[in-house]
């Protein structure tokens, strides 16, 4: 019997680092200092179920390995990213409610955006909230 699962809402975020960052120094910052800092800022936030981050493996995604599941296509696209970030909420109003104490209250706004200067191309970082509807069997 196939059953399809609640909808969960879903922020999918892509961020390219700061090329003054090495990739291990990147992670371990981001590790240390700004995921305690989202968690911190956002622990009222109320229906925040996951905060997942991946980070990117450029050179074993490089096609030219021939592993499956790397990037692919013709022409071999270029993947401008270093992490995906995958924030999961209950509901749509939990996800506006994140934002909003992240980004609505000035003074989380400023520490968080002095973060991501020192982090990412805050120029390229790129955002979307998404709902997931999921089958299983």
């Amino acid at each position: 019997m196939r059953m399809t699962t609640p909808s969960q809402f879903k922020l999918l975020l892509f961020f390219k680092r700061n090329p003054s960052l090495s990739p291990s120094e990147f992670r371990s910052y981001y590790e240390a200092n700004h995921v305690p800092m989202v968690m911190s800022l956002s622990a009222s936030s109320r229906g925040l179920l996951k905060y997942t981050r991946r980070y990117l493996d450029h050179a074993g995604s490089d096609p030219s390995l021939n592993l499956p599941f790397t990037v692919f296509g013709e022409p071999v696209p270029t993947v401008n990213f270093d992490i995906v970030n995958e924030v999961t909420f209950e509901s749509k109003e939990a996800a506006a409610e994140f934002a909003r104490l992240l980004y609505g209250v000035e003074e989380n706004r400023a520490k968080l955006v002095a973060d991501e200067e020192k982090l990412f191309i805050r120029s390229e970082m790129r955002g979307m909230l998404v709902e997931e509807i999921a089958s299983i069997e």
